[in-house]
């Protein structure tokens, strides 16, 4: 495989509390086959010792930045980390994840044929093993539920049009900015090989196992109503979306519409 070693990737790492975790991330990103990546690590307002660790690995590594900024959660620190960046791939990995060794080199492979989105399949580890079940890129269903991890190599100069993450929305905000990139012409690719691993911690300490029903909810409404005019292009209004939740059998986005509509059967069901 030709590896386009004239591309600089920008790999940012939000780091928050990760002192057990962080060193085998940057390990992880320090051995990718694919070299000429910067490291920028962004310590969130962190209470133990993980600015101490990430900056003791600029010894291991010297591509690797960091700095330490206020506590305001993921998206804003992956933000902050934006600003610095000089490649012209993105990837956000979180501070306990981890790519395997030919990740970049391999999502950069698919990038420089046209494609701004670039993913793999997945596999959990830590607490949980198994598949992390992505289905096949489809724009429809990617619409009611998303099947991009955050950790996607993505196009610095789309990312940057869109105004990467919105910072207002709490939970869910990778999936709203692969909307805004896609509504701006951003063209989707999954490698469909297992090269990505998300942790599932034992503590259940990670952003995914803290989110509340309700900051679910409103985020859903908040992208819905933000990129409305895009669902409906594709004519999926309300009703449009219900149907195919209930077709795709996904609890979240049902409970979510059953909340909105509040039909009677589900209100001690979903405790609404």
């Amino acid at each position: 495989m030709e590896i386009h070693n004239d591309i600089k990737v920008s790999v940012i790492i939000p780091c928050y509390n990760a002192v057990k975790y962080v060193e085998e991330t940057l390990q992880s990103v320090s051995g990718q086959t694919f070299k000429n990546i910067e490291i920028i690590a962004v310590d969130d307002g962190s209470t133990d010792d993980t600015f101490s660790v990430i900056n003791k690995y600029k010894d291991i590594d010297n591509r690797l930045t960091t700095i330490k900024i206020q506590n305001g959660g993921s998206s804003k620190a992956r933000m902050e980390g934006a600003k610095l960046a000089k490649g012209e791939y993105l990837l956000f990995l979180d501070s306990d994840d981890l790519i395997d060794s030919t990740y970049i080199e391999k999502c950069i492979f698919i990038a420089r044929q046209g494609y701004d989105i670039v993913y793999t399949k997945a596999r959990f580890f830590g607490r949980k093993s198994g598949e992390l079940y992505l289905p096949e890129f489809n724009l429809l269903d990617f619409l009611c539920s998303n099947c991009i991890y955050v950790s996607a190599l993505i196009r610095k100069s789309l990312f940057d049009l869109v105004g990467g993450f919105d910072t207002s929305i709490l939970q869910m905000e990778d999936w709203e900015c692969f909307i805004n990139m896609i509504k701006n012409g951003g063209k989707v690719y999954r490698i469909p090989e297992m090269l990505f691993l998300y942790r599932k911690r034992e503590d259940c300490s990670s952003k995914s196992d803290s989110a509340t029903l309700d900051e679910m909810d409103k985020s859903f409404l908040a992208i819905y109503t933000k990129h409305y005019d895009f669902y409906r292009k594709y004519n999926l209004g309300l009703k449009d979306l219900l149907w195919r939740m209930h077709k795709h059998h996904s609890n979240r986005l049902r409970r979510w519409g059953y909340k909105l509509f509040k039909p009677r059967k589900y209100v001690k069901e979903y405790k609404l």
